[in-house]
């Protein structure tokens, strides 16, 4: 399983994409187009500055001083198309359009892309005073930078503007870039995010992964060294972020476009039960010297997440104090009666809108290895799969991770079955982790113990 451009992006019927930065934003469009062409969505491209006439080609279709009616022809035709307002011939320029004539576009293609930014081929930018030209419309902007330029001498050869990246990053002219520099850039209020409006859903788009990540699929999976990993400790800052709503580590001119998207996923550990067959409460029971809770809520903070929220109900006096001094949401369930499913939601609605997943799991499983919760959030985001779940020997276990595309589906769910019903209408869409035999068992009897 796969991820493509479109999907790692979110990008549907309706999107304005605005892409910004340097390294590969024609490429990362034309990719684009092309996958939402191939869904059989109409998508219009174009630009609010100028691109070289060399670049027009690479389109299925172009038109120059495009009214509608031409525009509808031939998108009929090529369901992909790039406009330009004009030519300058001297210059071997086309022209784009001004930030705000890209609104009527709108209705006459289901997806409009916009390249904001000109970086003359470079690796590396950081805009002029004038720069980015985003439409106040655009839904997305796509910041780019490329991986390529790190190690490499910041100077003109490399980047555009390097004396602005060195006034934003902290550089001097000749030093070498660094991971961090490229997180101060990106991060930066003057970087490639500037002018995006307030209501659009940013990405930052990291290319050139294949050639300076190396073995990305080994870097996620190789956690317990992520502390000495500066570029992937670097990326998962970036994803931190309250910037950006994901980190994209992309190859766009090669297969497969993405290698990882690293958004915001939230552990939401279900612990509102009364625990009426086993006779006492369970988050209270002994386990290796603490609350059995409080040990499933460590696992919870060690796992490759940016949330923990806890969901309480019967006995919340009573076990809210063990969870005390640790760093996480406490969420109180008053159906907590109805089954499960009112305590995914209640967790769910508290998980906050910049959440990319939401790994469900169980307050009575405190056997779960650190290396279970690791591959399930990273399997996800290799693949962006809408459900990415354990399974021992042909048997499903928990916890579970459910993509924020199926948010609303399981906001609809009644009962004690929680997202069990989801498992039935996208089993083609589940992404299964082999597992121990740990992703099985629960406490269920008071004589339990480590």
């Amino acid at each position: 399983m796969t991820m493509q451009l479109s999907s790692a992006l979110r990008v549907d019927k309706g999107a304005v994409v605005a892409f910004t930065g340097a390294g590969g934003k024609t490429t990362a469009m034309l990719r684009l187009g092309r996958e939402l062409a191939a869904r059989g969505l109409t998508v219009l491209a174009t630009t609010t500055t100028r691109v070289g006439l060399d670049e027009l080609h690479r389109f299925p279709g172009f038109l120059i001083q495009p009214d509608p009616p031409a525009i509808s022809a031939m998108l009929a035709k090529t369901r992909f198309l790039f406009l330009a307002r004009g030519l300058d011939s001297d210059q071997g320029k086309a022209r784009g359009f001004e930030p705000e004539q890209i609104e009527r576009f709108r209705d006459l293609a289901d997806v409009v892309l916009v390249e904001a930014d000109g970086a003359r081929g470079l690796l590396l930018k950081a805009p002029a005073d004038h720069e980015p030209a985003i439409p106040s419309v655009a839904t997305h902007v796509v910041c780019c930078l490329n991986l390529a330029a790190l190690g490499r001498p910041l100077g003109p050869d490399v980047v555009h503007r390097p004396q602005r990246v060195a006034r934003l990053t902290g550089l001097s002219m000749g030093d070498v870039i660094t991971p961090a520099a490229l997180a101060r850039l990106a991060l930066h209020a003057e970087g490639p995010a500037r002018g995006a409006p307030a209501h659009a859903r940013r990405a930052l788009l990291l290319n050139g992964a294949d050639a300076a990540a190396g073995d990305w699929e080994a870097r996620l999976d190789d956690w317990r060294s992520a502390s000495q990993d500066a570029l992937q400790t670097t990326i998962a800052r970036l994803a931190a972020s309250p910037d950006f709503a994901s980190v994209l580590l992309a190859q766009v001119a090669h297969e497969p476009p993405v290698l990882a998207a690293l958004g915001k996923t939230a552990a939401i550990v279900l612990a509102a039960g009364a625990s009426t067959r086993f006779g006492s409460p369970k988050q209270l029971h002994p386990w290796r010297g603490q609350p059995l809770l409080r040990q499933v809520v460590l696992q919870a903070l060690a796992a490759p997440v940016q949330r923990v929220i806890v969901v309480l109900g019967a006995y919340f006096d009573a076990v809210a104090p063990v969870l005390a001094g640790l760093p996480v949401w406490m969420v109180y369930n008053p159906n907590w009666e109805q089954g499960q499913s009112a305590s995914m939601q209640a967790g769910l609605a508290a998980a906050g809108p910049d959440i990319e997943a939401a790994l469900f799991m169980l307050g009575d499983q405190p056997r779960q290895p650190a290396d279970v919760l690791h591959h399930l959030v990273n399997a996800h985001r290799r693949t962006r799969a809408a459900i990415v779940a354990p399974r021992h020997r042909g048997r499903r276990g928990n916890p579970v991770l459910f993509d924020r595309a199926l948010f609303p589906e399981l906001m609809q769910v009644t009962g004690d079955q929680g997202g069990r019903a989801l498992f039935e209408r996208y089993q083609d869409e589940i992404l299964w982790v082999e597992a121990g035999e740990e992703v099985l068992e629960d406490v269920d009897r008071p004589g339990q113990s480590a």
